[in-house]
């Protein structure tokens, strides 16, 4: 490794994604976006070659997970990246930032500073932010285009919030895909299910181990849990998103993992965190629970309501990991066996792929992405095309 290579890393590992996608050699816009109820979301654009332009009806939403951004997608470069292995073959590539990440914290009235800024989960990245994407995604490239949405772990989340509360979004989708979703998560494991251990609904806001309505900034857990998950290297495990996904184990690629410590966590909500806590204590798929009192103002009812699956019409296509901390392969069948037009079910075989392995494994493309764009790609997406597993 030369001094010059690791100067290029470095710089690499504090570029925003407009400069990562113009270093990489494609094409790129960024577009601010207005939700209904205030979010300024930055989303950027990787647009297909010129000589692809009669392909634009092919187009692809890509959703981040847990504590990203957009950056996320990128960081494995030309040739492995999925944004760009899609735009290698004609299709017009949308990277979405959820509400309260390092591109997507402005609002019409609130400041980050504000706690009311953060009051918010993955359910309002679903209903609000997702929506805003869709519909400007679609006014922009024609509402023929045939879009589809893919989405990584909390990306997941959101997608599947919005298409249960919302029937009208399904038919505005040619295609669905989980990539480790997390939306069953009875059998979590790690630092997280530690954390919904000590979650008390009834008492969310004033839990002492999270006292701040942005998710730990500029914080690291404490010395207890890291000395009892940390499984790779002291220093990573210091990272809070990276300790959570697998331990702090390091990627497969060094040079990798340097650029990854420079992108994430890219920020986001207390909220969100406590109400993937609920899931695992609950083993349901529900909405915020605020305790009986507050539900019943909220909800109309104490109990705290479930999303109904069945209203998920699109063709939905999902890859999970036996090695995952957080989307376990059992909760992923409960999911399936919920769902009215699971495409796909593709259990990777790989030993020690985990929740973050799925965008920045040098084996995703392999293991992952060639499948993926080999479904996108057929005419007709419907159930007898690939076996269930």
């Amino acid at each position: 490794m030369t001094f010059t290579n690791k100067m290029e890393r470095i710089v690499e590992a504090k570029m925003t994604t407009p400069e990562l996608i113009a270093l990489h050699g494609y094409r790129t816009e960024s577009h601010t976006i207005f939700t209904s109820d205030g979010y300024m979301l930055k989303v950027h654009r990787v647009i297909p070659l010129l000589g692809f332009q009669s392909e634009q009806s092919k187009v692809a939403l890509l959703h981040h997970g847990l504590l990203g951004s957009s950056d996320d997608w990128l960081l494995l470069g030309p040739g492995k990246a999925l944004p760009y292995l899609l735009s290698d073959i004609g299709y017009d590539v949308w990277l979405a930032n959820a509400r309260g990440n390092k591109y997507s914290n402005a609002h019409t009235t609130h400041t980050p500073d504000n706690e009311e800024f953060w009051d918010f989960s993955w359910h309002e990245i679903g209903i609000y932010d997702l929506p805003a994407a869709i519909d400007y995604i679609r006014k922009i490239t024609g509402d023929n285009s045939k879009l589809n949405l893919i989405g990584h772990s909390m990306g997941t989340t959101a997608i599947i919030a919005l298409l249960s509360l919302s029937s009208k979004y399904n038919h505005k989708l040619r295609s669905v895909t989980l990539l480790a979703p997390l939306v069953f998560m009875y059998h979590t494991k790690g630092p997280l299910k530690d954390l919904a251990d000590y979650f008390d609904s009834y008492y969310y806001r004033t839990e002492s181990f999270i006292k701040e309505p942005e998710f730990m900034k500029n914080a690291t857990f404490s010395r207890e849990v890291i000395d009892k998950f940390c499984r790779g290297d002291a220093n990573i495990c210091l990272n809070p998103l990276l300790l959570l996904v697998n331990g702090g184990q390091d990627l497969p690629n060094p040079e990798t993992t340097e650029k990854v410590l420079g992108h994430v966590p890219a920020g986001g909500s207390t909220k969100t965190i406590m109400h993937f806590c609920q899931l695992i204590k609950s083993g349901q798929f529900q909405l915020f629970d605020y305790g009986e009192n507050l539900n019943y103002k909220t909800y109309g009812t104490r109990k705290v309501p479930a999303y109904n699956l069945n209203h998920i019409s699109v063709p939905v296509v999902l890859f999970s990991s036996p090695d995952d901390w957080l989307s376990d392969v059992h909760d992923v069948l409960t999911l399936l066996s919920q769902l009215r037009n699971p495409i796909l079910h593709h259990v990777l075989t790989r030993e020690e792929f985990s929740h973050s392995d799925f965008v920045w494994s040098e084996d995703a493309s392999e293991l992952i992405y060639y499948l993926l764009i080999d479904i996108l790609e057929q005419p007709v997406l419907q159930k007898d095309m690939v076996n269930i597993k």
